[in-house]
């Protein structure tokens, strides 16, 4: 195989995959017209996909191939340069930053948009990124407490109920079983509002009180009418 025509295969192995990852889903018709080869290509490229360990999957209902769902991986859709600055500059001025462990996760996911964008549009957005400082007045550092916070974000992404161990309250720790209904981030410090059994009532803890939180298995639905107290 020359040179020429393995670059020519590779970009359009790299075109299907462009196309598969906008979930609209397309038959080996619609690629082959796409990419002006054969359908006997297509099947060829596909495979060669799958041998990467890409799993591609044909969906006989909508007669079409769609990239099968990642138990763990999300398959992102194609932003514009305006909705990608949008969403790196939110994620550079984000309260997270500031703790270890999400920061390092916000450069990672950073690098990963940024890494399948044409040149032109990562170096305007790194300008962007460079030009604007964020001067948090609280960060966080506390390993317990990136650790509490990470606990607090899974309860509310399943809807299970969090224990909670707090700091003393006159001289003894307590425990109580939250329900969190919502976080809310400020300036100086974050708040969880929830309904606490030990306080038998909707209530807003700071997760900096909390010695130890673990989610559970319990499920808790939001009652209906409930507004977060500004």
């Amino acid at each position: 195989m020359n040179r020429p025509s393995t670059i020519g295969r590779h970009a359009r192995i790299l075109q299907i995959l462009a196309q598969l990852q906008t979930g609209g889903g397309l038959n080996s018709r619609d690629l082959s017209g796409k990419l002006s080869v054969s359908r006997r290509t297509i099947y060829r490229d596909l495979n060669l996909i799958r041998d990467a360990g890409i799993d591609v999957a044909f969906d006989e209902l909508s007669n079409c191939y769609r990239l099968a769902p990642q138990p763990d991986l999300a398959v992102l859709p194609t932003f514009t340069s305006d909705e990608l600055t949008t969403l790196i500059a939110a994620i550079h001025f984000s309260m997270l930053k500031g703790m270890p462990h999400f920061g390092k996760q916000l450069r990672q996911a950073t690098g990963k948009l940024l890494s399948t964008s044409p040149p032109a549009i990562r170096h305007s957005i790194s300008r962007l990124v460079h030009a604007c400082t964020v001067r948090a007045t609280a960060v966080h550092e506390s390993a317990g407490e990136t650790e509490c916070l990470q606990q607090v974000f899974q309860s509310v992404r399943q809807r299970r109920v969090l224990q909670v161990t707090l700091h003393p309250c006159n001289g003894q720790t307590f425990r109580t079983f939250l329900s969190p209904y919502q976080v809310v981030a400020g300036s100086n410090a974050w708040q969880v509002i929830g309904r606490s059994t030990h306080h038998q009532a909707i209530t807003s803890l700071d997760p900096s009180s909390f010695v130890d939180a673990q989610v559970t298995d319990s499920i808790y639905a939001i009652p209906r009418g409930f507004s977060s107290r500004d």
